[in-house]
C-alpha cells in the first residue's frame, strides 16, 4: 500500500511538473501516430476495430513504438485506447475485450514510459468517432450510455496509472460533453482534441466536425465548451486546415492550446489499411508547427500518418 500511494503521489507531481511548464509559456512535445505507426510496422488493421487489437496480438510492436516517440523526444504519449470504446467493440461482437484491451493499453505504455530517465507522462485517448466513417457516424448507443462506458473507461485508465485522459475527435455536441462529464467524473485531469473537416462555404471558416459534414465547427466548439479542460486544440485535423480551425477555437477558449495533425489525404477511403504514401515531410511538418507556435501554440504531436522521425524533427528543431 505504502509503495502504491508513493508511485500516485509521483504520478501527480509529474503532470504538476507539466502544468508549471506551460504555465511558464514552455514548449511540450507528445508523440505521434499509433495506428498507422502500427501498419506502417506490418500490424494488419482490423476494419471498424482499426488499431485496438493489436494491444491483444503485437504487445511487443506497440511498446516499441511508444519507446521509439520516447526516444524521439515525446514527453508524453498516448495509450492504444482510441478505439477501445463500447461505442466501436459492442457492434463488433467483442465487448467482451472492452476492459481487458484498455487495461493491457495502458499497462504497455506505461511500461515503456519507465525505462526512461526523463519523465515522461501517459495519456488514456478516449473517442467518440468510429473509425473509417468521416462524416457518416451515427451512435450506436445513447449519450447516457455512452456517458457510462467512458466513465468505465477512465477509471480502468486512472486505476492503470493515466496521468491525464485525452479526449480526442471531439465535435459531436452531445456525445463530446458525455467524455468531459465521465472524465471529471472520474477525478483525472482533462485535455481536448477537436477535429474538423472542410466543408461548404457556409460554415464559418469552411470547416465542419469531422463527425458530421452537417456540422458548422465553430458554432460546435460553442455548443460543447471547453470548461474544465487544461488544454484544448486540434487534432486528427489535416495541416493546410489547422490554423484556421484554431482561430475558430481560440476565439472561444483563451487557454493552453495544442496541435496534433494529421497526414492523411486518401484516409477517407473505406478500407482496412490506409494510404501511407503521400505524407507531408519532416521538414513541412516542423514549419508548419513553427507557424502554429508563432500563434501562441504550446503542445505538439502528431496524429495519422505521421511518424517516430516527424516526432524527431520537432524536437529537434524546438530543442
Amino acid at each position: 500500500m505504502i509503495e502504491l500511494r508513493m508511485e500516485k503521489k509521483a504520478a501527480v507531481n509529474n503532470y504538476q511538473r507539466l502544468q508549471d511548464k506551460l504555465a511558464n509559456g514552455d514548449i511540450v512535445i507528445m508523440d505521434g501516430a499509433v495506428g498507422t505507426e502500427l501498419q506502417r510496422r506490418g500490424v494488419a488493421m482490423q476494419g471498424r476495430a482499426w488499431c485496438a487489437l493489436a494491444t491483444e496480438t503485437h504487445p511487443q510492436i506497440l511498446e516499441t513504438i511508444h519507446r521509439d516517440y520516447i526516444s524521439a523526444g515525446a514527453e508524453i504519449i498516448i495509450a492504444n485506447t482510441f478505439a477501445s470504446t463500447r461505442e466501436i467493440l459492442n457492434p463488433l461482437q467483442m465487448g467482451d475485450k472492452f476492459v481487458d484491451l484498455n487495461k493491457r493499453a495502458v499497462e504497455i505504455a506505461i511500461n515503456a514510459s519507465s525505462h526512461t530517465q526523463q519523465p515522461v507522462l501517459v495519456a488514456g485517448s478516449i473517442a467518440h468517432t468510429r473509425p473509417t466513417r468521416v462524416g457518416e457516424w451515427s451512435p450506436a448507443r445513447s449519450p447516457a450510455q455512452f456517458e457510462d462506458d467512458c466513465y468505465q473507461m477512465a477509471c480502468l485508465h486512472k486505476a492503470g496509472g493515466c496521468d491525464f485522459i485525452m479526449a480526442e475527435m471531439l465535435g459531436d455536441i452531445e456525445y463530446s460533453p458525455a467524455i468531459m462529464r465521465a472524465v471529471q467524473a472520474a477525478r483525472l485531469p482533462l485535455w481536448l482534441g477537436f477535429s474538423a473537416l472542410a466543408g461548404a462555404g457556409g460554415a464559418a471558416g469552411g470547416l465542419v466536425t469531422y463527425s458530421s459534414a452537417a456540422t458548422d465547427f465553430s458554432k460546435a466548439i460553442g455548443a460543447i465548451g471547453c470548461a474544465g479542460a487544461d488544454v484544448a486544440g486540434m487534432m486528427h485535423t489535416e495541416a493546410p486546415l489547422t490554423q484556421t480551425a484554431l482561430a475558430l477555437l481560440k476565439a472561444q477558449w483563451a487557454g493552453v492550446t495544442m496541435t496534433y495533425p494529421d497526414s492523411m489525404p486518401k484516409r477517407r477511403q473505406e478500407k482496412e489499411a490506409l494510404d501511407l504514401s503521400q505524407q507531408i515531410s519532416e521538414q513541412q511538418f516542423v514549419q508548419y508547427c513553427q507557424q502554429w507556435r508563432a500563434a501562441g501554440v504550446q503542445v505538439f504531436g502528431g496524429c495519422c500518418g505521421l511518424s517516430v522521425t516527424h516526432i524527431a524533427a520537432l524536437a529537434e528543431a524546438f530543442k
